[in-house]
């Protein structure tokens, strides 16, 4: 396993690659000029490689909101930046993460992505295709944060069908 981690790790176009528990061991994130070309790296370079066992396709796709909606995450956003300047460089090597795969109604979606746009907790927040429209990585300062996030915020949140958390495990120190 970990010699094909490693394989994977340093692939080109790989921005993430974690190794998690669960039904999963691996979470990808490639990079690409179109769907096509990443299907086909996921085809063609991913799957072949000596001990994956099968590879799950889920594309990342920029949420279509009203643009009023989009401000609002926008200002908050900016916001929140501005009280904490250092938000997007934190030091997360004291942190642990999860990613969170969720079902949520369709037509409840465009009311439970922007709470989590903006929860303290989610470090980011993307629509997908699949069984799972919704895919998040969550951080705390221990597992039973995320745990806590899981339980009392999103799954009481309207329209929440499912959340299934993929804790990252640390195979390595870059």
């Amino acid at each position: 396993f970990f010699e094909t981690y490693q394989r994977l790790y340093n692939m080109e176009n790989v921005v993430y690659c974690d190794a998690v528990k669960g039904d999963y061991d691996v979470f990808m994130l490639l990079q690409g000029e179109s769907p096509e070309e990443l299907r086909h790296m996921a085809d063609t370079r991913i799957e072949p490689l000596e001990g994956v066992r099968s590879v799950e396709f889920m594309e990342v796709s920029a949420p279509v909101l009203p643009n009023f909606l989009v401000n609002i995450i926008r200002e908050a956003e900016n916001a929140l930046e501005d009280d904490d300047p250092t938000a997007g460089n934190r030091d997360m090597s004291s942190r642990v993460c999860s990613y969170l795969l969720m079902e949520v109604q369709k037509e409840k979606l465009d009311k439970v992505y922007p709470a989590l746009r903006l929860d303290e907790q989610v470090v980011y927040c993307d629509y997908t295709g699949g069984k799972y429209n919704l895919v998040l990585l969550a951080t705390g300062c221990c597992f039973e944060d995320i745990d806590r996030l899981i339980s009392e915020k999103l799954n009481t949140m309207e329209g929440v069908v499912k959340v299934k958390e993929y804790p990252i495990v640390t195979l390595f120190e870059m």
